[in-house]
């Protein structure tokens, strides 16, 4: 996006002293080659107008030429947009406004593709698929052999999914068509350690990256914070996640990987004021049935939820 004009009409009161209120908004925007129109239409509860008719709902460009009019104008029932909708999603409309003003579709010239197209290995991001029309009526997305259950469907715009946790490099997103086995469309999608920046909050950072079996003999570890603007300032989530794989005692060739993003309950953290917090190992990795030659690498990120409150 290059450009954007945002318009919001927030709880607009009818005529006449009409309790109803109408809330909607208007965006103009540009990418630099293309233009287009999003409405959202959140709340309405009165249509008439002071001269006795219904308004018009849509665009004008005033020259007689450049408009479009959604169904329903002009008619009391123009209030029921707020459940209808150009691209699935209840009253939100898309218009695609260079040249001829039309519906936006699909487009279909640069094949399937994902946004983004990189990301971290880490997953829990929004991943949007995109680039042909779709117009099954169900779908399934792969993402690294890994089945998706929670993607949405927008068609015959886009797929909306959740990226999951996976393994490190370029990795495959395959798309299935109505339960069919095999594939309809695929794309590559590289994967990466997110930056770290965990000796901002960690006094104790050095030591933790050095930790290793070899010369960690206590069941747990240790996190203490520092305290600084940012720990003062911010709310966060810490997560763990356990990359794991068995071994070969012989060549130190590794098999059989295993992943796991563990959930300890550690959110909405003032990690100044809680100054450290310590991790016993056997609440992230298990100790029954675990093989002997199983190594473990984990990896913990520090996620912001929000602004921490103010005591004054």
């Amino acid at each position: 996006m290059l450009w954007a004009f945002v318009a919001t009409w927030y709880r607009v009161p009818g005529h006449y002293g009409y309790p109803g209120r109408n809330t909607y908004q208007a965006i103009l925007t540009t990418n630099g080659l293309y233009s287009f129109v999003l409405f959202t239409y959140y709340q309405l509860e009165w249509a008439d107008g002071r001269w006795g008719g219904y308004p018009q709902v849509g665009f004008n460009a005033g020259d007689q030429i450049n408009y479009f009019t959604l169904d329903l104008s002009f008619s009391p029932d123009v209030i029921k947009i707020v459940n209808m909708s150009n691209i699935g999603v209840p009253g939100q409309y898309v218009f695609h406004t260079t040249g001829n003003i039309s519906n936006v579709e699909c487009e279909t010239n640069g094949g399937f593709l994902s946004t983004p197209t990189r990301g971290s290995l880490y997953g829990g991001y929004e991943l949007r698929l995109h680039g042909i029309c779709f117009n099954e009526t169900s779908y399934q997305v792969e993402i690294d052999g890994q089945l998706l259950t929670d993607c949405q469907l927008y068609a015959p715009l886009y797929i909306i999914c959740i990226m999951p946790m996976v393994f490190g490099g370029t990795i495959q997103i395959r798309l299935f068509a109505n339960n069919d086995s095999h594939p309809i469309a695929g794309t590559d999608f590289v994967t990466f350690v997110p930056e770290d920046n965990a000796e901002i909050l960690l006094s104790n950072y050095a030591e933790l990256t050095q930790l290793t079996e070899a010369n960690n003999d206590n069941d747990e570890f240790t996190m203490r914070f520092r305290s600084n603007a940012i720990t003062n300032k911010y709310l966060f989530q810490i997560s763990v996640y356990d990359y794991a794989a068995q071994q070969d005692e012989n060549n130190g060739t590794l098999y059989n990987p295993i992943k796991l993003h563990v959930e300890l309950g550690l959110t909405n953290l003032n990690l100044s004021y809680i100054g450290n917090i310590t991790i016993r190992y056997d609440s992230i990795i298990p100790t029954i049935g675990e093989p002997e030659n199983r190594v473990h690498s984990l990896g913990i990120t520090f996620d912001v939820v929000s602004a921490a409150q103010s005591t004054r």
